[in-house]
């Protein structure tokens, strides 16, 4: 058992042929597996690095986001100021109204009572006395509006 024949050694010279050849296409799917994990890793660096650009983006947008809403809540709060300026203004032209139409009412008033005072008293009281009553109001002069009347400067002095 010592010497092989030649159908032995034909079969061990195939035999180690064909593990040779295994041996060498393994090494060859060894370095292809390789080839391909090498690629597969630029391409997680290359995602790696798409992700950092896209935090990066989404981290400046934010930014803006909040920016335009700080504007938004400043134009709100703006808003809501000059509401309330308009209500303020609106309720004081509202008094003032109410004050010029009690003010008007009571120069009409007074205005007729001035007016038939001086019919019923114009014989009987003298007209010094007339002044002195009167000294408080101011006269007003013919043909000059009663309601809606516009104050000049003399009127404040």
């Amino acid at each position: 058992m010592g010497t092989l024949n030649e159908n032995d050694l034909a079969r061990v010279e195939q035999n180690w042929g064909s593990e040779r050849l295994k041996l060498v296409m393994l090494q060859q799917m060894a370095e292809a597996l390789e080839d391909e994990a090498n690629g597969l890793n630029r391409r997680a660096r290359s995602l790696e690095e798409e992700e950092f650009l896209l935090s990066a983006e989404i981290q400046e947008r934010l930014t803006e986001v909040n920016r335009l809403n700080l504007r938004l809540e400043g134009l709100r709060s703006e808003r809501d100021t000059l509401l309330d300026r308009i209500e303020n203004l609106r309720r004081e032209a509202l008094h003032i109204k109410e004050e010029v139409l009690d003010n008007e009412e009571e120069m009409a008033l007074d205005s007729l009572s001035i007016s038939r005072a001086e019919e019923d008293d114009d014989a009987s009281v003298p007209e010094e006395d007339l002044e002195e009553v009167h000294a408080d109001r101011k006269p007003v002069a013919a043909g000059r509006p009663v309601y809606f009347r516009r104050t000049s400067v003399t009127d404040f002095v």
